[in-house]
């Protein structure tokens, strides 16, 4: 407690809250995981997941299913794949959702876009990926629809079913 009345008055605390942003952001959001050196490879599941960017690709899609079953590592080879084969030149982003309690907060510190508005022209833009990872909650699902059609092609990984259904 004395630390913290110590940096309440020496202005460390805004110094101690913006290190801690950087470090949440890193931890939530960046790069694609690695893909384990062992993994039980899902050709059905690839090819489904392929078949999300024939033509142009875009759009919302999620890959459901109980804890540890192999979302994430699917989602992420599966991205890993189309990395080297460049087919998201405007980039892949993954982003470590959880519950939606912070949208503004991954809008922009993972993302750089300052707004729901700003979010919407991004998903405009065609040849990018955006892999939410362990989505907890509808809220979620919810906000991105009102999205409507959306140009680049964007994952949820959830072990809840059916939140997409009838959107």
């Amino acid at each position: 407690k004395e630390l913290l009345t110590a940096s309440k008055n020496t202005g460390l605390t805004r110094w101690y809250a913006a290190i801690c942003a950087r470090v949440a952001a890193r931890q939530r959001c960046g790069s694609l995981p690695a893909v384990p050196p062992v993994y039980i490879v899902r050709p059905n599941e690839m090819a489904q997941l392929d078949r999300l960017i024939e033509n142009g690709g875009g759009g919302l899609a999620s890959l459901e299913g109980a804890i540890g079953v192999g979302k994430s590592t699917l989602a992420g080879a599966w991205a890993r794949k189309h990395q080297l084969k460049g087919t998201f030149p405007l980039g892949i982003d993954w982003l470590k959702v959880g519950r939606f309690e912070d949208r503004a907060f991954w809008l922009h510190a993972c993302l750089g876009v300052p707004d729901d508005e700003a979010f919407g022209s991004w998903l405009q833009q065609r040849h990018r990926l955006l892999i939410l990872d362990d989505v907890q909650d509808e809220q979620t699902i919810e906000w991105l629809t009102k999205f409507g059609d959306m140009a680049a092609t964007v994952l949820i990984t959830t072990e809840f079913s059916a939140w997409l259904d009838g959107r």
